[in-house]
């Protein structure tokens, strides 16, 4: 039997269950901000986070769109390295060809990755977007992180 919660319903059972997780609101804080703090400015490899919930913008040099294309770089494979397989099977035969020579696979799963960015990271609070840089300090990973 399906059990049905009201949009209200549901919001007081997320706050229940916000509650039991993170305690007070200084608790939640603390954690966000262990989630989101960055690394020393020296550190070239290091995890660093991508978009300020609280300012409502990306980091310095960052767009949505640009996390975006780095997520979908990550999801699309190569000829030599395995894509996310979930979402090979969504593109369909057309789009089967992991070198990409028409640029349009990569379009496609950027499409899928800015719903991504927007509904997990940046218009719920709750969200964060975590990067990490590679030995020369470049964005090489991207994580999305959303409290439920």
């Amino acid at each position: 039997r399906a059990t049905h919660f009201s949009e209200k319903g549901r919001q007081g059972c997320l706050n229940r269950n916000m509650a039991f997780l993170f305690g007070d609101s200084n608790r939640k804080k603390e954690l966000y901000s262990k989630i989101l703090a960055t690394s020393k400015p020296e550190a070239k490899s290091a995890v660093c986070a991508l978009y300020d919930t609280a300012a409502g913008k990306c980091a310095e040099g960052l767009s949505v769109r640009s996390i975006a294309q780095i997520a979908a770089r990550g999801m699309m494979g190569t000829p030599s390295a395995d894509p996310e397989w979930a979402l090979h099977w969504i593109l369909g035969p057309t789009f089967t060809d992991r070198a990409d020579p028409t640029g349009e696979r990569k379009e496609i799963l950027t499409l899928f990755m800015t719903s991504m960015v927007l509904s997990n990271a940046i218009y719920p609070s709750e969200g964060a977007m975590i990067g990490s840089r590679d030995a020369e300090g470049e964005i090489a990973a991207v994580s999305f992180v959303r409290v439920y």
